[in-house]
């Protein structure tokens, strides 16, 4: 009896460890991390709620890198480590809101939404390296979520993000 009694008190404790522990063996369970060191920042130039901002602009923000897996319209799954800013951090530093989600536009036109919890998601990324490489063509980064399951919506060539406004 005392032994039930005992495992009643630690079985929360239990299942938050193991919990943690599960979502960190998943592949699904996606975190940021923090890169030490200097980064090289390719230089790109991006247009926030009409504004032109640089590489410099954001020189005081943390650089994070970002494992995501997604399936490609062959099916094959893909891995990619993504190297960037989070998304969130460069809009709070442009003075935009991300309270109703941004829209962000390629070069080519190409908009994808992104809403209020992916935008201030930590794994989604204003990334401008890809597996080492470039994320995007020369002068302009890519928006990645990381967190594929929620929004598999990747944009490359990002010229552009224009916040939503309130419905």
């Amino acid at each position: 009896m005392n032994k039930k009694v005992c495992m009643s008190n630690t079985s929360p404790l239990v299942a938050l460890f193991l919990t943690i522990i599960l979502c960190l063996s998943l592949t699904g369970c996606v975190r940021a991390t923090p890169v030490e060191g200097k980064v090289d920042v390719p230089p790109f130039t991006i247009l926030i709620n009409g504004k032109q901002y640089t590489e410099a602009s954001f020189a005081e923000l943390p650089v994070y890198e970002c494992t995501a897996t997604s399936t490609n319209n062959y099916g094959t799954e893909e891995t990619y480590v993504y190297t960037g800013y989070q998304l969130e951090d460069v809009l709070n530093t442009a003075g935009a809101s991300t309270a109703n989600g941004v829209t962000a536009v390629g070069s080519d036109g190409y908009e994808s939404d992104f809403t209020a919890k992916e935008t201030q998601d930590d794994t989604t990324l204003l990334a401008f390296w890809r597996d080492g490489k470039p994320s995007a063509e020369e002068g302009t980064v890519s928006v990645a979520p990381c967190k594929s399951d929620e929004s598999p919506d990747y944009v490359k060539v990002v010229t552009e993000i224009n916040t939503k406004k309130a419905a």
